[in-house]
């Protein structure tokens, strides 16, 4: 199990799947929380429309942010992973259209 699980790494890690910027083209964000944490692909089209991953991202959650689809809902869960992937835009320094 654990050589399949580093196959996928490594598939999802190499071209065509993960590409270079092209900082001429339009950035889309993807986000997604569970109760387990935060994730987010940052991506843009290729030259025949299809998206291409530029870079991946998660994280845990904090013991504070476990609660709060218990005390909140998931909504509020999805919004922190929102404002967390807010980090794509400081560190490309790009517009970035959130899915």
């Amino acid at each position: 199990m654990a050589f399949r699980i580093l196959i996928l790494k490594r598939k999802l890690t190499e071209a065509p799947i993960l590409t270079f910027p092209n900082f001429s083209k339009e950035f889309f964000l993807y986000t997604d929380a569970s109760k387990l944490g935060l994730g987010a692909t940052l991506k843009q089209r290729d030259n025949e429309g299809r998206p291409r991953v530029i870079a991946y991202a998660s994280r845990g959650l904090s013991k504070s942010e476990e609660n709060y689809e218990e005390n909140f809902g998931i909504t509020e869960l999805e919004c922190l992973a929102d404002y967390w992937a807010n980090h794509f835009r400081q560190v490309w320094q790009v517009r970035v259209d959130l899915f």
